[in-house]
């Protein structure tokens, strides 16, 4: 069975000026795996002639400003892959402090979140905030969920 995967908030950009290293050299590194991944076309890396085109291989499309940059990137799947494989590489171009999350089948979620050219995982948690409905108090308790 396939776990089913949407994404969630997004804040997600590489300058232009970085986008046709971080094509060459992810294509590269992708290739010289000796496996498949799941979620990743390995015919359609090797033909992708751009970023646009290594991406969608990946089912994930960009958009672009008038300048070239990407300021936004869309999940054009449907179920969880090996992901993190193309975001560890990814990761040195992808401007420092954005993110991708993304919401499971189960209502788990977690953020795939790009750091000085690092990649991390940050899973989520629920955080319940209580009221007192008391006249007298009006504090707020978060309680972890």
């Amino acid at each position: 069975m396939s776990y089913i995967i949407e994404q969630g908030d997004t804040h997600f950009a590489i300058r232009a000026r970085d986008k046709e290293v971080a094509f060459l050299n992810t294509k590269e590194k992708l290739l010289s795996q000796n496996s498949n991944w799941r979620g990743g076309s390995r015919a359609e890396v090797a033909a992708s002639k751009n970023l646009i085109e290594l991406l969608k291989a990946w089912n994930w499309t960009i958009e672009e400003d008038e300048k070239g940059n990407v300021t936004d990137i869309m999940f054009e799947g449907e179920k969880n892959g090996d992901y993190d494989v193309l975001w560890f590489y990814l990761a040195p171009y992808v401007v420092s402090g954005s993110y991708i999350e993304m919401i499971g089948e189960d209502t788990e979620r977690w953020r795939w979140r790009f750091d000085h050219g690092h990649f991390l995982v940050q899973e989520g948690q629920f955080v319940w905030n209580h009221k007192c409905l008391c006249p007298t108090c009006k504090r707020t308790i978060n309680i972890k969920g």
